[in-house]
């Protein structure tokens, strides 16, 4: 077992998505119509529909029974679904309201398509409705399972789609730091030997790798030793009227909190990489993706040199999310996003956050340029 505390030259492709809409109504139904729906909004767009998924129709149906401020996308993860990427779609009367319905439905044509999801789940209970799109990369996963004091576990799975390269994993300990882990891989299948170092507590074990739209979160999986796991997390509340150099500034200030607890420098702003985060942040709002790569775009590596910023250590993370403070407890539960927050090389950050507006409100796309002198 190979086991190292140091980041990758680039951090990892994360969306971080809550939609909501809301209406007054009553009534509902249990989601089969919903479900026909959104399979013939697909077809409309020539996109493939995704598979549909008991198991998080399911986990839709109790989300609608739990407290309106409880996050879905913890509400899922906390309940299994380890998918890298994870787009809860919520709707208050969406049963009753045409307008309601029909903004829901431009919404998944929208923002949805264009994510690649691979399953989907939905359920309508009373006024409420949740739709969950993932996209699965990987199959046939036994997580670990750890005992308390339990020091290592098996990891074993398989890649249910081609193109990928560079596969590893990273895991986030209960004291915040990070240990990367080879994997083992033979065509398709996977296996690693997944360290708990960090004594009992929460662990988030994850799996990535190198794929078309360059490094991306395949899998992420919370795993609990000797504690017991967290069931809700509040949705964060958007910071109301605040414009995208407040919520920059924001950002700043929760990573360098982050620092912080780690006894290390605050990063300063750096205005080269403010201008080439605020570049692929406009790039991503206007395709609708956060990643690293878009479709006809450039790698980080290239857009750097074409903005004449020369370093000798860089990272760049990028998300999409309702709040800034979502986007960034996101990026910090990914312990490949959280490498690159605290580097210890790493002295200047440039933060881009771009607004786009759809029809359930405020979507943020987030980028952060990470970089030694």
């Amino acid at each position: 077992m190979f086991v190292r505390s140091i980041a990758a030259s680039v951090a990892l492709a994360l969306i971080a998505l809550g939609w909501t809409l809301a209406a007054g109504a009553r009534g509902g139904t249990d989601g089969a119509a919903l479900k026909r729906e959104v399979e013939a909004t697909f077809a409309a767009h020539r996109a493939v529909a995704p598979q549909w998924d008991d198991g998080l129709a399911k986990l839709a149906v109790a989300w609608t029974k739990a407290p309106a401020t409880t996050d879905a996308r913890v509400f899922l993860r906390n309940r299994g679904v380890a998918d890298g990427l994870v787009v809860p779609v919520a709707a208050s009367g969406a049963a009753e309201s045409r307008h309601v319905r029909g903004q829901l439905l431009s919404y998944v044509a929208r923002s949805v398509i264009p994510q690649r999801v691979t399953h989907f789940g939905v359920a309508e209970s009373g006024s409420r409705a949740l739709l969950v799109f993932v996209r699965r990369t990987l199959e046939g996963m036994s997580w670990p399972a750890p005992r308390s004091g339990q020091r290592a576990a098996r990891l074993t799975g398989r890649l249910s789609e081609s193109g990928y390269s560079r596969v590893m994993l990273a895991v986030g300990r209960p004291d915040g730091r990070v240990d990367r882990v080879r994997v083992s891989r033979k065509g398709q299948r996977l296996w690693a030997r997944v360290p708990f170092l960090g004594g009992d507590g929460r662990y988030v074990v994850e799996i990535v790798a190198k794929g078309a739209r360059g490094l991306e979160v395949l899998a992420l999986r919370t795993v609990h030793v000797g504690v017991p796991s967290l069931v809700t997390v509040p949705v964060p509340r958007p910071i109301d009227g605040a414009d995208e150099a407040t919520l920059e500034a924001r950002l700043l200030s929760l990573i360098n909190r982050e620092r912080g607890r780690h006894e290390l420098a605050v990063l300063a702003l750096d205005p080269a990489l403010t201008r080439t985060a605020r570049g692929h942040a406009a790039a991503m709002a206007a395709a609708g993706v956060a990643a690293h790569k878009l479709p006809g775009g450039s790698s980080a590596k290239a857009r750097l040199k074409r903005a004449g910023v020369h370093t000798r250590r860089f990272f760049e993370n990028v998300a999409m999310a309702a709040t800034v403070d979502q986007a960034h407890r996101e990026l910090w539960e990914s312990p490949s996003h959280r490498l690159a927050l605290i580097d210890p090389t790493v002295q200047r950050v440039g933060i881009g956050v771009v607004r786009r507006q759809s029809e359930g409100g405020q979507a943020l796309f987030i980028v952060e340029h990470l970089a030694a002198r």
